[in-house]
């Protein structure tokens, strides 16, 4: 468990690539639903963020239909959910901007997107982890991937490039 203590400023952001959707085929990429497999792999989070005693204020969510049902499967609907369009559409840039206008009163936030933006947002933040952490990170998310930012006495505002640890990253079995 990540303790959240310093100066009640440390922030926690939970990165979440959308679990295993259906190909596609015959309906609008926004419009594909998870498959029984992605359901597991949202369940297996699910279970592992209670077994790690990790929390969250918020899930800001893109609005395809695939990452709505991972947060569906995944956190008690006591957490509220944000739709963001430019985490269906945006790059980098966009969810680093989104991140730094999120409210200081929340310490712990979920972000459900998709790839490369999920990939490349963690390369982008991540300033120290553990070397397999990073090999890791560099092979890019696999559907159902999450993994753990800190941002040790910060405020949302602050976070850019190059600060953040990356304390955990989670894979769901047959990834």
């Amino acid at each position: 468990m990540i303790q959240n203590t310093l100066s009640g400023r440390s922030k926690i952001i939970y990165l979440v690539r959308h679990a295993n959707t259906q190909s596609g085929v015959g309906e609008s990429d926004r419009q594909r639903h998870l498959t029984p497999k992605g359901r597991d792999q949202a369940l297996f989070l699910a279970s592992e963020l209670k077994t790690r005693e990790y929390q969250c204020d918020l899930a800001v969510v893109s609005p395809a239909l695939r990452t709505v049902q991972t947060y569906e499967n995944m956190l008690d609907p006591l957490v509220p959910m944000r739709t963001e369009e430019r985490l269906y559409s945006g790059n980098v840039e966009d969810y680093i901007e989104i991140i730094q206008t999120l409210d200081d009163d929340m310490d712990e936030v979920m972000i459900i997107g998709h790839n490369p933006s999920c990939t490349m947002l963690g390369i982008e933040l991540v300033k120290d982890a553990p070397p397999e952490y990073l090999t890791a990170l560099r092979t890019g998310f696999r559907q159902g991937q999450m993994i753990v930012l800190y941002f040790r006495d910060m405020c949302w505002a602050d976070i850019g490039a190059r600060s953040a640890l990356l304390a955990d990253i989670i894979v769901p079995p047959d990834s």
